[in-house]
């Protein structure tokens, strides 16, 4: 293969151009922007695959059984390490003040509900699910987790999230979200905040 010496183009200033190869283009691509865009592809499908920590997903199906039996049984209870959800993977993590993700499964407190962070209807909304949220992190963190599927509720809702109850220490998490004025017991419908 011969090589032709191409002249480096300079910009009007007298710099050399960064974008601009010294050697001719075989593809007619310039190779710095390609290979620019290939480095940020590549980053986005890492945030895709591993998560923003760089931990490999667990988006794998749940184990069948760990997300409550029908009929009121639970599994035992076990540690997890719950995080807000954000970019990523979605394995263990609290969506708002009532939604986490379990094992790569999103799952509604069937219990309660909690104000808005998504969609509030006014900025006091926002803050208290803010709280709520952050609560709900707290009280997941303080002991090992016990999934339990309520005998009177059905098994999904209308948004295919799996409806169950999280208890840590024998006591509903969402109990605890009530009596502290952050949630309120579930009536059937979404209640305005403000």
């Amino acid at each position: 293969m011969r090589r032709t010496v191409v002249p480096f183009r300079q910009k009007p200033w007298g710099r050399p151009s960064p974008w601009v190869s010294r050697e001719p283009e075989e593809n007619g691509l310039p190779v710095l922007p390609v290979l620019a865009a290939a480095a940020m592809l590549g980053a986005v499908s890492g945030m895709y695959l591993f998560g923003p920590a760089g931990t490999a997903s667990q988006a794998a199906p749940a184990p069948q059984g760990f997300a409550g039996q029908p009929g009121g049984a639970s599994q035992p209870g076990r540690t997890i390490r719950f995080t807000r959800c954000g970019f990523g993977s979605r394995a263990n993590c609290v969506v708002d003040g009532d939604t986490v993700w379990l094992d790569g499964e999103k799952i509604r407190l069937s219990d309660i509900n909690t104000p808005e962070i998504s969609s509030p209807s006014c900025a006091a909304e926002k803050r208290l699910g803010e709280r709520a949220t952050e609560r709900l992190i707290e009280l997941l963190a303080s002991g090992p987790v016990q999934v339990v599927d309520p005998a009177d509720s059905p098994d999904r809702d209308r948004y295919d999230r799996r409806l169950r109850e999280l208890h840590v220490g024998g006591a509903s998490v969402g109990d605890t979200l009530v009596r502290e004025g952050l949630a309120e017991e579930w009536q059937g419908y979404r209640r305005e905040w403000c």
